[in-house]
């Protein structure tokens, strides 16, 4: 067996490395890994997330120096582990840099001319010569080099690891030593370091972090315990037989054999039964196994073990009240809000009997409260750039038609399908209107000018003073108001009647008991 034979050799080499042997030695001789047996089993720096989740909880329980006691076992085969380091996580980190590759001007490899360089623009900088002119003068990385150097932010293992491993530990303003890599020598300045994130900013992350690495092992497990709980068992002989009748057939459609399997058990939970017919009903109303193959064993099981889950899952919903007091409580509210509900719905709602009648008669008493504000329709056409938006302007003193300019060259976001056009809106809504409402005659549009960013020229359509509302104009904020007014009273009725049947009696100073002041009150 390839695990158990697996499991004793990662035994017998964590003996040895128990008995003295060196860990990274027995990492270079034995470890399947041939990225980082080499190095000695070195995998640099990692945070959670990055390693499956059998390797994290390993790992996070210890210290610098530690190794894990015993094989750990993810999906790629068992691992043991030993911690060198550990550091609080940085999120990210800054730096600019200035490299001296290996390569001459002729494009041969010259790592001693290469090292010379590099020491030379490290003793310029020691002598006080700026970062920036110097990555001007000497840098080879040429995508960085009009940038003075910036490579912007990145995380740990972005970068090669000599480089990584002295950009996080520097602090910001410090400038390097020589740091050789793979490209040639480098000399970093780190720039700035990123804060560590709050739980909000990282939230969604977290959460897609979880459900890769450790939501389906979590799952598992729940559904294992359940079984336990529940004594769930699977009759495999009648999985055997749904196969030999089904005469090839698929899910979705018809079982062409239900008396051969009429009165089989295939699952037992808690005490119920769960019969191959009512599987293969229920599995065909689940559009998630609609057309596949019933005679395939591997297809079959899915589905049953999807159908198992699903009956734990709900019987252990329906019966959490009775082991979780917090649960019951919640569920208690949860019923007594729907009782409040309908109690309400039968006794105030239903009776609400909003007409126009009434609708009207209120408009006529209010109509004060509802208004229109004085109001601007315009439009506009915007452009980043100054020669255009004056080309446009020419074209609208030529008598070209200003919508139709407005729908072609509008660079406004959302606006050119609208012409530009903005209707009656009040005059203080935006800067748009405010703007809008300094021309002085309906028709007129103004030169260009500076605006939000870019440029426009505007044109008024249409000028309307403040106003009170008509009835079909207010008709729906005055319904609202009614129904709302409706409904308090019959709310009212309905408490004064509940208040006269009942008698209820309530005792201020004990509820005073419920709230003690702290010794900051």
């Amino acid at each position: 067996d390839g695990d158990e034979a697996a499991f004793e050799k990662a035994n017998a080499i964590l003996d040895s490395i128990k008995n003295g042997a060196s860990f990274e030695e027995m990492a270079e001789k034995y470890s399947s890994d041939q990225f980082s047996g080499p190095k000695g089993g070195d995998i640099f720096f990692v945070t959670a997330g990055l390693l499956p989740s059998e390797f994290d909880d390993a790992m996070y329980t210890l210290q610098a120096g530690e190794v894990y006691p015993e094989p750990v076992k993810t999906n790629y085969g068992y691992h043991l582990i030993k911690i060198t380091e550990r550091h609080q996580r940085i999120p990210k980190v800054k730096a600019s840099h200035i490299l001296i590759s290996y390569f001459d001007a002729n494009g041969e490899v010259d790592s001693a001319a290469a090292k010379l360089t590099a020491d030379t623009v490290l003793a310029k900088l020691n002598e006080g010569e700026s970062f920036e002119s110097l990555v001007e003068q000497y840098s080879d990385d040429t995508s960085t080099k009009v940038k003075a150097g910036d490579l912007g932010f990145f995380e740990r293992r972005q970068m090669v690891q000599a480089f990584d491993e002295t950009a996080f530990k520097m602090n910001v303003g410090e400038i390097s030593g020589l740091v050789q890599t793979n490209f040639g020598y480098h000399i970093i300045k780190l720039t700035d370091r990123q804060q560590y994130p709050s739980y909000e900013s990282k939230k969604d992350d977290l959460k897609k972090i979880y459900q890769k690495q450790r939501y389906q092992a979590d799952y598992d497990r729940y559904i294992g315990s359940l079984k336990s709980k529940y004594n769930y068992v699977l009759d495999e002989t009648t999985v055997d037989l749904i196969i030999e009748n089904c005469d090839s057939s698929m899910f979705g459609i018809d079982y062409p054999n239900p008396d051969a399997i009429a009165g089989k058990t295939l699952f037992t939970y808690a005490g119920k039964t769960i019969g191959a017919q009512e599987f293969i009903i229920e599995t065909n109303n689940n559009s998630d196994f609609m057309n596949k193959p019933i005679f395939l064993k591997t297809e079959l099981m899915k589905a049953v073990i999807k159908l198992a889950e699903d009956k734990l899952i709900e019987h252990q919903a329906m019966n959490l009240h009775k082991e979780d007091p917090n649960y019951a409580s919640l569920m208690d509210e949860y019923r007594n809000g729907v009782y409040i509900f309908k109690l309400q719905e039968d006794e105030v709602w239903n009776n609400l009997d909003i007409d126009s009648v009434k609708i009207y008669s209120y408009w006529e008493e209010h109509k004060e409260d509802f208004a229109l504000p004085n109001r601007v329709a315009f439009s506009e056409i915007f452009s980043m750039r100054d020669s255009l938006i004056q080309k446009y302007y020419g074209w609208i003193q030529e008598g070209a038609d200003f919508d139709s300019l407005a729908a072609l060259y509008t660079e406004r976001p959302g606006m050119k399908k609208d012409k530009g056009r903005y209707d009656l809106q009040d005059f203080n809504f935006s800067d748009l209107s405010r703007k809008a409402n300094t021309i002085e005659n309906p028709g007129d549009f103004t030169e260009p000018f500076p605006f939000t960013g870019g440029y426009s020229i505007f044109k008024l359509y249409q000028r309307e003073p403040a106003r009170l509302k008509t009835f079909d104009e207010a008709r729906a904020e005055v319904s609202g108001i009614v129904q709302e007014m409706e409904s308090k009273r019959l709310e009212k009725e309905f408490l004064d009647t509940l208040n006269n049947i009942y008698k209820p009696v309530i005792f201020y100073d004990e509820l005073d008991k419920a709230f003690k002041p702290t010794e900051q009150d």
